[in-house]
């Protein structure tokens, strides 16, 4: 797994972060579990503090592909765009009206 930002390649970090990279890309833009994504990650045998390193890889892969996105933004998913190659991003499911309990946006 490799990306660039700009002309740049991006460090995207060691095997798990770029696993984790990966299967959110392959997921194309459906969302993956916390569950799931250890499963994956650890292959069904998680160390103890499965879910903090998990959540270092995903603050990790922000700060590397999105630099000037403010903390607790937004969060997007990435999908594939088979017609040209790319990567689409959406925005996450807490922001969408059908998935929240008021029918509007959440607030951060």
């Amino acid at each position: 797994m490799r990306a660039w930002r700009g002309a740049a390649p991006a460090e995207l970090g060691g095997p798990r972060q770029r696993s984790l990279l990966a299967r959110q890309f392959l997921a194309q833009g459906h969302v993956v579990s916390v569950d799931r994504l250890v499963e994956d990650l650890w292959h069904g045998e998680p160390p103890p503090k499965a879910f903090s390193a998990l959540q270092a890889y995903v603050s990790h892969s922000r700060r590397v592909l999105e630099p000037d996105r403010a903390r607790r933004g937004i969060a997007y998913s990435c999908a594939p765009m088979p017609s040209t190659g790319g990567v689409s991003t959406n925005r996450s499911a807490r922001h969408h009206p059908s998935l929240t309990r008021s029918g509007g946006p959440t607030s951060s």
